[in-house]
């Protein structure tokens, strides 16, 4: 049964069948003990990206609740529009800090 269960197994972020990957809701390097979801290897590089730029964006490591706050998105709508909206602000600081000549 548990082989059925895994075999049909489909990521919550992007509904596709995929291979799972375990994702720590807060990050083992800063929370030993952290929650886990699985996710497929797409959304979990996603999920990373969110979290590496909103870290930045706060001057390093965030609040537990704000980790909870970003897998709750997550769940809620579509990984690529969170990732994408992450992408999207840094291009804009991009194009903030060119300097004409």
């Amino acid at each position: 049964m548990v082989k059925n269960q895994i075999k049909n197994w489909q990521c919550p972020g992007c509904n596709q069948e995929a291979k799972k990957t375990k994702h720590h809701v807060c990050p083992r390097k800063d929370f030993r003990y952290s929650p886990v979801v699985f996710v497929c290897w797409d959304c979990h590089e996603k999920l990373n990206f969110v979290i590496h730029e909103k870290e930045k964006q706060n001057g390093g490591v965030l609040e537990i609740k704000e980790y909870f706050q970003i897998w709750e998105d997550f769940a809620s709508e579509n990984i690529d529009n969170l990732y994408n909206e992450s992408k999207n602000k840094i291009v804009l600081k991009i194009k903030k800090t060119k300097r004409k000549k």
